[in-house]
C-alpha cells in the first residue's frame, strides 16, 4: 500500500474507531444499569452480549491500528526515523 493509501486506511480506521468507542460507551453505560434481576432474561442477555462484541471488535480495530502505525514507521526513510 502506498503512502496515500496508507493514510486513508489510517484515517478511515480512526474514524471507524471512533464511532466503535462511542457505541461501545453506550452500550456499557445500559448494561452498569441493568437491574441484576434482569441479567438472565433476554434483554439482559442481548445487552451484554452487544457490550462484549462491541468490545471484541474495539481489541481487533485497535490492534489493527498499532500495527498498521508500527508498519507506517518501518516504511518511513531511516532520516525520519532516527528523528523521533
Amino acid at each position: 500500500m502506498n503512502m496515500s493509501g496508507t493514510q486513508q486506511f489510517s484515517e478511515a480506521l480512526q474514524v471507524v474507531i471512533g464511532r466503535l468507542n462511542a457505541d461501545l460507551r453506550e452500550a456499557t453505560n445500559k448494561v452498569e444499569q441493568l437491574p441484576a434481576s434482569e441479567w438472565q432474561s433476554q434483554h439482559g442477555r442481548a445487552l451484554m452480549n452487544r457490550e462484549q462484541e462491541l468490545h471484541t471488535a474495539w481489541v481487533v480495530l485497535d490492534g489493527m491500528r498499532s500495527t498498521q502505525a508500527a508498519a507506517t514507521a518501518a516504511e518511513a526513510p531511516a532520516v525520519w526515523r532516527t528523528e523521533q
